[in-house]
């Protein structure tokens, strides 16, 4: 039985997801208005050809819809794509080309973005709009939805693909189906503590493996999402008050913006309900973890290690002993995971020399090269992988690693 009809079966009425924003009425779902607006969705999809194995591109800021399509993919079997909404159209165009994808769910802000492009993009038979107006050639989402019903078991099984890496060539996509292994999910979870009246609030982008990641993870175990629609230091703690959040992911720098702010304006808000803090994305430093410390609970901070690819490997664990800041001398392992670095002539290389690693890890994980030598020449700057401007850089398409406040 798909995981989000066994929650809509079992807690019907708990609050699944709720999309709160600043000077707007807030949105909620409960676990069967989610499970069935997933169904319509799907729905929609068999309708329009997509189904098991399909490539589905997803586009917009966090939002209840975006939250419902990921599900609603998983449901039909196919591999959803999250899209950076920063990239440019020439970018774009190349990771909707080089995905492969075939139908595009996309917020209605991006809808100008995806009509500039329509002509570069002809894998996508169907552009999906929501929260606002489709453009000529694009779908309106209310055209879009079928009926409640639950869709068959897939055949195979769904995943994601994420574009990352983007610094050392053309950005690659990692292929995730399956989910983690059982032994992984479970030595995470067991080193967490989550607890089933959890409450989950997003901190960064979900096209970003980490947020993202994690909130899957709290739906998976029935948890009820906050999702913040664009990152604003001061609203974070809002949400986190308001709904008395007790479980989060953050990159560095989110965080680094929450602990300065004034004193006087983080005195407005009450933090004490945060269990769970998961640092990554990047290393936090020291002096990030103990400005944290000042400001939340000082068992609430969890060191995660992994990547896009990986997953989560380790993660060090706060002390137990009340008060105390030390952490603990390496991190646990989560499963077996590998890593290697090639050798040449039977030795490693040394370090000013660059070099390759090699990962494996239970799940099931692959990464896609791209299928053109180089990207779309639209604005393309010689010399650069694939900038479009004099003033742009090389960008991921989305790894945790390079999580920014949106």
């Amino acid at each position: 039985m798909d995981q989000l009809a066994a929650h809509a079966a079992a807690m019907p009425d708990k609050v699944a997801v709720i999309d709160d924003r600043p000077g707007e009425d807030v949105r909620s779902m409960t676990f069967a208005e989610l499970n069935a607006c997933a169904n319509r969705i799907a729905s929609g999809l068999f309708d329009r050809g997509a189904g098991a194995g399909s490539k589905l591109i997803w586009c917009g800021k966090n939002s209840l819809e975006l939250v419902a399509f990921t599900h609603a993919a998983r449901k039909v079997g196919a591999l959803a794509v999250p899209l950076n909404y920063r990239l440019s159209d020439a970018e774009t165009t190349y990771v909707v080309t080089n995905s492969d994808s075939e139908l595009a769910w996309i917020d209605a802000e991006y809808a100008p973005l995806f009509a500039r492009i329509r002509g570069d993009i002809e894998n996508v038979r169907d552009v999906v709009v929501f929260g606002g107006d489709a453009l000529d050639g694009q779908v309106a989402v209310d055209d879009f939805l079928g009926d409640d019903v639950e869709p068959p078991q897939p055949e195979t099984p769904a995943g994601t693909m994420i574009y990352t890496s983007g610094t050392t060539g053309h950005p690659k996509g990692a292929v995730k189906t399956g989910g983690a292994s059982l032994e992984q999910s479970k030595g995470l979870l067991d080193l967490l503590g989550y607890v089933p009246d959890d409450v989950h609030l997003t901190c960064g982008p979900l096209y970003h493996s980490g947020p993202g990641g994690f909130a899957r993870i709290a739906h998976t175990l029935g948890h009820t999402l906050v999702v913040q629609h664009k990152f604003d230091a001061e609203d974070w703690l809002r949400l986190l008050t308001t709904h008395r959040a007790t479980s989060s992911f953050s990159a560095p720098t989110p965080i680094r913006m929450i602990c300065d702010l004034p004193d006087e304006v983080k005195a407005r808000y009450d933090t004490s309900s945060m269990r769970v803090m998961v640092a990554n994305a990047a290393p936090w430093s020291f002096a990030l973890k103990e400005a944290y410390l000042d400001d939340f609970p000082e068992e609430s901070l969890w060191e995660v290690y992994g990547s896009t690819e990986l997953g989560v490997n380790c993660v060090l664990a706060p002390r137990t002993s009340a008060g105390s800041r030390a952490r603990a001398a390496s991190p646990r392992p989560t499963s077996t995971s590998r890593c290697s670095v090639p050798t040449v002539n039977g030795s490693r290389p040394p370090m000013s020399r660059a070099s390759s690693t090699c990962g494996r890890r239970p799940s099931s994980t692959r990464t896609t090269r791209p299928k053109r030598s180089t990207p779309p020449t639209i604005g393309r700057v010689a010399g650069t992988p694939w900038a479009t401007s004099p003033t742009s850089t090389p960008r991921a398409t989305t790894s945790s690693a390079t999580a920014r406040p949106t």
